[in-house]
């Protein structure tokens, strides 16, 4: 099923999608999760979590760093250009500010990194930056590792696993993670192990 593009949000894939939910999710931990992380900071020598014990907390933003580069892009436009065309970094076809914005986009977390260095641009703010998160859930550890394997916020403390969702106001079915889990899965309609009924 390869090139072919899933209305992640149909009828039947949003079925699907449901039975994941039911499946990974077990139940809301918010109001419990923020006491808890909130204590952790009042009791000393405490096995209760704390911020720092949150996996993925902070995150690498990268529209933020294009920004930071582009305005800096403007005082340096020739030297930035030379370096992206030079051989012994990126080799690109840079020509001009239009240009050197398609090749940022084109580069990885640590290619921009790499980049910033050279030309001394701070870019350490955007560089970790906290989640919002807005909802803990209790979760399974299959689904723990998944979301930890793609840079969400989770937390694995006593017996349980919680994952730091950081949207609200819609069913998780709808995040794009459950989506993307559930196509790497090939559970989805028309996929190869569809939970299709």
């Amino acid at each position: 099923m390869e090139n072919v593009k899933i209305d992640y949000n149909s009828e039947i894939n949003q079925k699907i999608k449901g039975e994941f939910v039911s499946r990974e999710v077990y139940t809301c931990f918010s109001y419990e999760m923020d006491s808890i992380l909130k204590m952790s900071y009042q009791v000393e020598n405490s096995d209760l979590p704390t911020w720092e014990d949150i996996e993925n907390f902070y995150y690498f933003d990268t529209d933020e760093v294009i920004y930071i580069i582009m305005e800096a892009f403007s005082s340096n436009e020739n030297d930035f250009i030379e370096y992206a065309n030079n051989p012994n970094t990126f080799n690109r076809r840079v020509l001009n500010k239009g240009d050197f914005k398609v090749f940022l986009n084109a580069l990885d977390d640590e290619e921009l990194e790499e980049l910033a260095d050279e030309f001394n641009i701070d870019i350490d703010d955007a560089r970790s930056k906290p989640h919002e998160i807005f909802e803990y859930w209790i979760i399974s550890k299959y689904f723990y590792n998944k979301l930890k394997e793609k840079g969400y916020p989770v937390i694995a403390w006593g017996n349980n696993y919680y994952w730091g969702r950081c949207m609200t106001g819609q069913a998780i079915l709808l995040d794009y993670v459950i989506s993307n889990i559930c196509e790497e899965m090939e559970i989805l309609e028309g996929q190869k192990y569809s939970w299709a009924k």
